[in-house]
């Protein structure tokens, strides 16, 4: 069943008619002749633990093997984001996500270690993106990076609380004030660098703990960036770099 998903399979006669046209197989897999009769009823008798169970060992020796994050601090990296998954309206009508079409939503947490996903769930299309990743419980000291779909100054502060760091994007209509400019190096692309406190109503009925804004312009497109984060220790030029890395979390859908 695993060969039959890895390689495209369509129909139970089809993984039978493939198997017997690579007989050179069976010696490793140490099986006979494989009919579509015996696939039938292993997959009626099959549970799903087995496949959970082999997915997990899978998972294990992959996060023994592959490379660790680019950037100098062991702390754990992960990127967040969502896609929307089509389906058809009429096989799935409660999905509905408006007048033109059905979805489902895949909200992944990218671990950077290997780039394989840490956190994986699919809610309804229209659940917000920050809403599920709330249930994702990363460790003290993670860093996580995520776009403007996250802006929630609230749960910003909740991970700041829980000694989790973050980058992300500022958001346009971003009220606030300066308490702290700092020393810029303008030939890393780094404009500026700031200390700054929200300062809208709602903002000041949270207490919402200052953060550090970074101006970045690419050297490369021109494009201007601006980032905030919880983190004050980094260098500037470091903060654009993490939130380069979203990309990867992009690249993975």
């Amino acid at each position: 069943m695993f060969y039959a998903g890895l390689t495209g399979r369509s129909s139970l006669r089809d993984i039978e008619s493939t198997l017997a046209s690579q007989k050179h197989l069976k010696f490793h897999l140490r099986s006979g002749s494989i009919k579509q009769t015996t696939l039938s009823r292993a997959n009626q008798a099959l549970s799903l633990n087995f496949f959970k169970k082999f997915f997990a060992k899978l998972y294990v020796r992959c996060q023994s093997r592959t490379p660790k994050h680019p950037f100098r601090f062991k702390n754990k990296l992960f990127s967040l984001d969502a896609s929307l998954l089509d389906v058809s309206m009429k096989v799935f009508p409660h999905a509905e996500y408006n007048r033109m079409k059905a979805a489902y939503k895949l909200h992944i947490g990218l671990d950077h270690d290997g780039l394989i996903p840490a956190f994986a769930a699919v809610s309804m299309g229209k659940v917000g993106d920050q809403t599920q990743a709330t249930l994702m419980n990363f460790q003290k000291g993670s860093v996580l990076v995520f776009d403007k779909g996250y802006a929630d100054y609230s749960w910003h502060n909740q991970l700041t609380n829980k000694g989790i760091f973050w980058v992300t994007r500022i958001r346009g209509n971003a009220i606030y004030r300066i308490l702290e400019r700092n020393k810029v190096n303008r030939l890393q692309g780094i404009t500026s660098d700031q200390i700054i406190k929200y300062t809208s109503n709602r903002s000041s009925k949270n207490n919402l703990k200052p953060v550090r804004r970074v101006d970045f312009r690419d050297a490369e497109t021109g494009k201007h960036y601006v980032f905030v984060t919880n983190h004050f220790d980094w260098s500037a030029k470091t903060s654009a770099s993490i939130y380069k890395q979203h990309w990867q979390v992009k690249l993975f859908f």
